[in-house]
């Protein structure tokens, strides 16, 4: 399983690595992770990669998280996406929604929460 992890903040892409790692603790090690701080880099990452899951901030620079969402939408895949952020208010969720996240998870976030809004990702997943 590969997941893209995109988020400006370092210290945001680490804690969500973490998570998922403590939750998975047996299969952990059959995951590659991969890191990006920008939408940009992480289409660079996701064309070259066979990106599996991704969990994805909304504001980024250079290419913000709905947008790189539109765009991988645009090419046809079917990737799951998480959007992990602080954009809260009901319009915004619903564009996110529509442009084709699969689920959205607040900021700031609680490993515990955090995990029961990813863990149905993984639950299929091949190891």
């Amino acid at each position: 399983m590969k997941v893209l992890i995109v988020d400006d903040s370092e210290l945001m892409r680490t804690v969500i690595e973490q998570v998922v790692r403590e939750n998975l603790s047996d299969a952990a090690d059959k995951i590659t992770f991969f890191h990006a701080a920008d939408g940009q880099d992480a289409m660079q990452i996701f064309n070259e990669a066979q990106i599996t899951l991704i969990l994805l901030d909304w504001n980024m620079p250079i290419l913000n998280g709905v947008d790189f969402v539109k765009e991988i939408r645009a090419k046809g895949s079917k990737v799951p996406i998480v959007m992990i952020t602080s954009v809260t208010d009901s319009e915004r969720i619903l564009e996110a929604a529509a442009a084709g996240v699969n689920s959205y998870v607040e900021k700031p976030i609680q490993g515990v929460r955090l995990w029961h809004q990813i863990a149905a990702f993984f639950k299929n997943a091949e190891f």
